[in-house]
């Protein structure tokens, strides 16, 4: 190779690198932008729950208009309601709860954060020797994000089979009490959780470390949670969670234009 076309293959190396850098350094700006945004929408329904939060006494009656208890959990008090023993163990910031008419409490950190309730009812259950015993369930429904450092989707666009499609977490507690003897029904009690995808809490799928069968355990703990709730109530839940959610961002820009 000559001088001159040693010279020509040096200049287009050069070019070559100085177009890379610049293309690594747009990828960099354009992700740095990405970062920036997603952590504005983060902090934009947070910063708004805290605000009410702060001012509790400001919005309380227009909240409890709309047939809601209003109340603040905060990380320094340990509930004595069971059903917010979740937040207490992983929340680090107070949560705003309304609580319905029948006790079942939405919860807001991040914007809407979850649902839980306890329910108690009785039923009668016929034994193996054909006779009926009266029995007392109750029943702890847990349902929360994931991620609970970002708003809730209003529609989950991600694949199926991703980790990130499967963004609700289900917990359901169950202990069922012989009333007439007196003492727990082990079999007939448990613990199950998987994840769902908040689109339609049918499709779910559980990440354990270590789990040898997450796809078997997934589907046994979804048929014993669909036993006590369906899809539908649990997608109700979670539909009316992201509506008390906008209705709280917008009373709070009534107070706060």
């Amino acid at each position: 190779m000559d001088r001159k076309e040693h010279k020509t293959s040096y200049i287009k190396w050069i070019v070559l690198f100085i177009s890379l850098y610049a293309i690594i350094i747009a990828i960099g700006i354009w992700a740095s932008q990405r970062d920036a945004q997603r952590e504005a929408e983060r902090q934009y329904e947070f910063n708004i729950i805290q605000s009410i939060i702060k001012d509790v006494a400001l919005y309380q009656e227009e909240v409890e208009s709309w047939g809601y208890q209003v109340s603040v959990l905060t990380p320094q008090e340990k509930p004595e309601d069971e059903a917010l023993q979740y937040y207490y163990r992983n929340y680090y910031q107070p949560i705003l709860i309304l609580t319905d008419a029948d006790g079942g409490k939405y919860c807001f950190c991040y914007g809407f954060d979850g649902y839980t309730s306890i329910v108690s009812y009785t039923s009668m259950a016929e034994q193996t020797s054909g006779e009926y015993e009266e029995e007392l369930k109750t029943v702890r429904l847990e349902l929360a994000k994931r991620n609970r450092h970002q708003a809730p989707f209003e529609e989950n666009l991600n694949e199926v089979g991703v980790s990130a499609y499967y963004d609700i977490l289900v917990e359901l507690n169950v202990k069922t009490f012989s009333v007439s003897e007196g003492k727990t029904i082990w079999d007939k009690s448990g613990f199950w959780c998987t994840n769902y995808c908040s689109n339609n809490f049918v499709d779910c799928m559980r990440f354990g470390l270590g789990e040898v069968d997450a796809e078997g355990n997934s589907r046994d703990a979804d048929c014993h949670i669909k036993q006590e709730y369906s899809a539908e109530q649990l997608l109700a839940f979670y539909q009316q969670g992201l509506d008390l959610q906008n209705r709280l961002i917008g009373l709070y820009q009534k107070f706060v234009p």
